[in-house]
């Protein structure tokens, strides 16, 4: 059912980018990251993942659209390539 964000873009979009904050800072604090470049990795890949949700939010792209598909299966291949990188530095 949900809360009828959808209605409300500026709230919607609050919501959702603190949610990703959060959830980047605590995977951050709560797994051991020794590489500089893994850590500087994942707060970009962060910030593209905002700059992403800026465009679907306020621009907006159908969500049937190709790119879309695209660009989730590119975020899946690039936080796989991530957390491969911390299984083989443990």
């Amino acid at each position: 059912m949900g809360f009828g964000l959808l209605n409300y873009k500026s709230a919607e979009f609050a919501i959702e980018i603190a949610l990703l904050v959060i959830g980047i800072a605590l995977y951050l604090k709560r797994n051991v990251i020794k590489s500089a470049g893994r850590k500087i990795g994942i707060v970009v890949f962060g910030v593209v993942l905002i700059l992403v949700q800026t465009q679907t939010t306020f621009w907006g792209w159908p969500l049937s659209s190709n790119r879309i598909v695209l660009l989730t299966a590119l975020f899946t291949a690039i936080a796989f390539v991530l957390e491969k990188q911390r299984r083989t530095h443990i």
